[in-house]
């Protein structure tokens, strides 16, 4: 995802554009710790490539985007957030043209005022993908689809199959390994939202 063409040689680039027709795109970086850069390379470059990949497909019905249910994070607590994306007109690639140009120091300063109101650079990223893909898709038929919190597998490969200790994953393996015996929950009108990797 990270480099030009997909890493794919000319001949195999042939061969999946001629025969592949549907694409269910899922690579992420999902650390909400990695640096804006970072995040940048893989969550919103890595998915442009993808896309760029598709719309060069011959015969595709399908491109399937996997985003999270985050990328509205930002949104004020109370609102009513629909299945949309939001902000469709932001000038995204002139933002990240001047992300950037800035160094280190530069996103460190300011990283409060580029999140603007997201909780990590893994959500902003996201969003501004999708705002990107919805300008840059032409008429390649695509679908987002936004999980919340994925855990484990329910049946496949095995389950409670996972291959990552991200997000809720790892206070479920320290309970499960008796290190944790309690954790503070809601007031019991909170949902843990939380699905299936399969």
């Amino acid at each position: 995802m990270m480099q030009n063409n997909l890493g794919i040689n000319e001949q195999d680039r042939i061969v999946l554009q001629e025969t592949i027709q549907i694409i269910i795109n899922s690579a992420a970086s999902v650390s909400q710790t990695d640096s804006l850069i970072e995040s940048l390379n893989i969550n919103y470059f890595g998915n442009l490539r993808m896309l760029e990949f598709a719309k060069q497909t011959k015969n595709i019905l399908a491109f399937c985007h996997l985003s999270t249910t985050y990328v509205n994070s930002n949104m004020s607590y109370n609102s009513i957030i629909e299945e949309e994306i939001y902000n469709k007109t932001q000038p995204v690639e002139r933002m990240v043209s001047q992300y950037l140009k800035m160094n280190p120091i530069q996103i460190q300063e300011s990283i409060n005022s580029i999140l603007e109101g997201y909780p990590d650079t893994y959500s902003l990223t996201k969003a501004l993908v999708e705002r990107s893909m919805y300008k840059q898709r032409g008429t390649l038929p695509m679908c987002i689809v936004r999980p919340s919190m994925i855990l484990g597998s329910l049946k496949d490969p095995e389950p409670g199959w996972t291959d990552t200790a991200n997000s809720v994953a790892a206070p479920m393996v320290f309970t499960g390994l008796g290190f944790y015996r309690y954790m503070l929950g809601s007031d019991g009108k909170n949902m843990l939202d939380i699905c299936a990797v399969d």
